[in-house]
């Protein structure tokens, strides 16, 4: 199970205890039964594919990690004595909606405030250059190795979704956390903003998911990285 003691389900809106009815999202309570949990949007995953899918995800999270290391030091070092913070943390829904603590390389300057950016007409976080490239790499996101380590997160699968997102998706949103979140995934490939269409490519995933899968997958997240 996913990291963290934190669940969706204890924001129970049923006036139900947990303790009669179970776990909860909204006000629909979750039992333990495989086939009502089926019927509840939730995934029903089978197969050898799902017993491999972790063991198979540590072990390759555990040679990019190492293989990573460098990188990890580099960036460390550099963000450490521009006098930043180093690390950013963000509150992440897992595996049946337990709340873990996700890392990412901080990108922004420190205290900065948002500015205007005349080119996507939204208010934007003050970078330097260092910090457009850790964005535009991707490698912002190579802290998450140590979430995959640590068993919040599989290295392909559902995007991780934030409380307020939760919010907003409802019942859709079961399907994407029937499993444990990806570092990378579909919804990197689409480069997909909107919630809805992310969602639904979770479920796409989820769906059709195989190791052959997860292996192109990966090759593709690598080629962008190195495109960036």
């Amino acid at each position: 199970m996913a990291g963290g003691d934190e669940s969706i389900y204890t924001l129970e809106t049923a006036k139900t205890s947990a303790a009669s009815r179970g776990p909860v999202v909204g006000a629909i309570s979750l039992t333990d039964t495989a086939q009502e949990v089926a019927n509840r949007d939730f995934a029903e995953l089978r197969g050898k594919y799902w017993s491999l899918k972790r063991p198979i995800g540590l072990a390759i999270g555990l040679l990019a990690a190492l293989v990573s290391l460098p990188a990890f030091l580099v960036i460390a070092v550099v963000l450490a004595r521009q006098g930043r913070p180093v690390f950013i943390r963000r509150k992440r829904l897992g595996l049946h909606g337990h709340l873990f603590v996700s890392y990412y390389f901080r990108t922004m300057l420190p205290d900065s405030l948002r500015h205007y950016d005349a080119s996507t007409g939204r208010l934007q976080p003050a970078m330097d250059k260092f910090g457009r490239f850790l964005l535009r790499t991707k490698l912002d996101h190579l802290p998450l190795l140590i979430n995959v380590l640590r068993g919040d997160m599989n290295l392909v699968g559902p995007r991780p979704l934030s409380q307020e997102e939760l919010i907003g998706a409802g019942r859709a949103a079961r399907f994407s956390l029937s499993v444990r979140p990806g570092l990378t995934g579909l919804w990197w490939l689409h480069e997909e903003t909107d919630l809805r269409r992310r969602l639904a490519l979770d479920r796409s995933y989820i769906e059709r998911a195989s190791l052959s899968l997860d292996a192109r997958i990966v090759a593709r997240t690598l080629l962008m990285i190195h495109g960036g």
